[in-house]
């Protein structure tokens, strides 16, 4: 790294790594079959992410420049990396999981690139964002890892297996609620079977 030119392409990709990276935390906070925690930390995640777009943004405008849909070799990594999750798993659901994780891992990378190259010519607001960004990514990772075994169970249990358990659970309520109505009819009828039930010789007596 010899310019403030080559940090500026640099911090130009990162900021648009961040914003196609808010547009999939996004989808999966809005798509209904999204597991619930999932959705839950997306929603915070993208969030985070859009702070981090709008740091690196004001990073931009310090090195006097302003943010570019121009694409170099960063904004290419990222084609990369969403293109492991379509080749890993035709489930949408699982895709897009894998992606996000994937991207993660690559921002991380991403950032730890840029935060030496700002070292090295002395941008310290920008190491200090990049420190701050690649803390929330590596959590963010973290709870990928922690959850994702869960996650993937549940997108894995076939909607088929939970709709017969849900059938299963149903006959055995009304089987119960049989045996209930055939004991209610045998208590309050004593000729059930034939004719009434012998007293006992006690009660003879009593009577």
């Amino acid at each position: 790294m010899n310019t403030k030119a080559e940090l500026i392409e640099w911090l130009r990709d990162a900021y648009a790594m961040e914003k196609a990276q808010e547009a999939a935390l996004h989808k999966l906070t809005i798509h209904p079959s999204t597991h619930l925690a999932l959705r839950q930390q997306a929603a915070i995640h993208c969030n985070v992410t859009r702070q981090h777009a709008a740091a690196l943004a004001h990073c931009l405008k310090r090195l006097g420049s302003e943010t570019s849909s121009l694409r170099t070799v960063l904004a290419q990594g990222m084609d990369l990396t969403q293109g492991v999750g379509a080749a890993f798993a035709r489930d949408e659901r699982i895709r897009d999981v894998l992606n996000i994780l994937v991207t993660e891992h690559f921002e991380i990378s991403c950032h730890t690139i840029l935060r030496a190259a700002a070292e090295q010519l002395g941008q310290h607001e920008l190491v200090r964002t990049c420190d701050k960004i690649l803390s929330e990514e590596k959590h963010m990772v973290k709870w990928l890892q922690l959850h994702l075994p869960q996650i993937i169970a549940t997108y894995l249990t076939p909607a088929q297996k939970v709709e017969a358990e849900e059938e299963t659970e149903a006959e055995d309520l009304d089987l119960h609620r049989i045996a209930q109505w055939e004991f209610v009819q045998l208590a309050q009828n004593t000729t059930l079977f034939g004719g009434p039930i012998p007293r006992p010789a006690f009660a003879n007596m009593l009577s």
